[in-house]
């Protein structure tokens, strides 16, 4: 059945039903659409391009036509304003044909509605492996402990020379000799610059009213300093302790010009490495390190961690753990070692040069040039 309007400007309104497969209650909705197509006056319609054709086609599982409403309906920039009939043609724009559930389940068109597309371009989601599971891997913090220099360090050879050379430059430039000051002339010479007749430059620094005076007995102090000694007894060398494995460090006192750093020696493995904790639920990383000093150290050590961020992280493929390691300024106290958890076999207080002694038995290559990457310093190297 078609059936074409020759008064309208409709391009087409075709209807051919199946009555035999649409249910009764299906057939008042298509009467009153085409009785709305019969209400409609010549100039709501249109079929220029600016038209908008809406169509619906619904087949059944074998692939006949069941019904084809086709129809063009202008937008509502042509139709006349303020007129009752524009109203009713954009209500019939939007307007969706009833179908059953089991038909519209049958066909290829989803559904009549009009389908209204999001201005903002759809976010791309990770995809995720549905045969690789996730893998337990564990998260450990561990703190690298060194003690800062006692002492100044030994000058470099370069430092030595660049020291001698500012030298012979000042006194060169300079207005008198450093061997013509006051003091030199009058101890030459068995006499005294002091008014009151002391010798003792201890006692002559006293007088802050001559200026001149202070600076030469400066000068005299200077020279009868002698400095303590810069090594140990810790540092002295012991044949009888040698051996394949590295000597005992355990003291602090010894290496007075240079850092230590803190190295532990695992019970179970034998291994050397940091003294480290595992990481609880809603526990930041800083948040761990300060818990695993104060559990292993209790009120025993005194030590400062200088930033919230680790200085490096690594992961450890035998352990299936990732470390990230804070670094810990020691301040006084001593470490607790019976309180680690787990229990170390041993502990050294190392120097950077001396860490590398210990390549053979540590925990792990990687770990190893972390940690040396982390305590190398400004100073010159040989």
């Amino acid at each position: 059945m078609s059936w074409t309007p020759s008064p309208f400007r409709l391009t087409t309104v075709s209807v051919s039903c199946a009555l035999g497969e649409l249910p009764p209650c299906h057939y008042l909705p298509l009467l009153l659409l085409l009785l709305l197509f019969l209400l409609c006056p010549k100039g709501t319609a249109s079929s220029s391009p600016q038209g908008r054709r809406r169509h619906a086609l619904a087949t059944s599982s074998d692939g006949t036509a069941n019904a084809v409403v086709c129809f063009v309906v202008v937008s509502g920039a042509h139709t006349h304003k303020g007129s009752k009939e524009a109203a009713l043609i954009g209500k019939m724009r939007y307007s969706t044909l009833n179908r059953p559930s089991a038909l519209a389940r049958a066909s290829p068109v989803l559904s009549l509605r009009r389908t209204f597309h999001s201005q903002h371009r759809t976010p791309i989601i990770p995809q995720v492996h549905v045969c690789d599971g996730p893998t337990p891997q564990r998260i450990h913090v561990g703190y690298y402990l060194h003690r800062h220099q006692v002492v100044k360090h030994s000058p470099h050879p370069l430092e030595v020379e660049m020291g001698y050379l500012l030298e012979r430059e000042h006194q060169r430039y300079s207005r008198h000799e450093s061997t013509e000051s006051a003091t030199a002339f009058f101890a030459s010479r068995g006499q005294t610059i002091d008014v009151l007749g002391r010798t003792d430059p201890n006692q002559i620094k006293g007088n802050f009213f001559g200026l001149e005076l202070y600076q030469d007995a400066m000068k005299v102090v200077m020279q009868r300093y002698t400095p303590e000694k810069r090594l140990t007894s810790a540092d002295m060398w012991r044949p009888n302790a040698l051996g394949d494995a590295p000597p005992l460090r355990h003291t602090l006192h010894r290496k007075l010009d240079d850092f230590l750093y803190l190295i532990v020696q695992e019970e179970a493995t034998g291994k050397w490495t940091i003294p480290h904790t595992a990481r609880r639920d809603n526990e930041s990383l800083r948040m761990t390190a300060d818990r695993a000093i104060s559990s292993h150290n209790s009120e025993g050590l005194d030590c400062y961690i200088w930033s919230n961020a680790p200085q490096a992280t690594l992961f450890l493929r035998d352990d299936n753990t990732r470390l990230f390691i804070y670094t810990a300024t020691y301040l006084a106290g001593r470490p607790q070692f019976a309180s680690f958890e787990p229990k170390p076999k041993d502990h050294a207080w190392v120097t950077r040069h001396e860490l590398l002694q210990y390549s053979d038995t540590f925990k792990s290559t990687e770990l190893l040039k972390a940690l040396l990457d982390i305590s190398a310093d400004g100073t010159f190297e040989d």
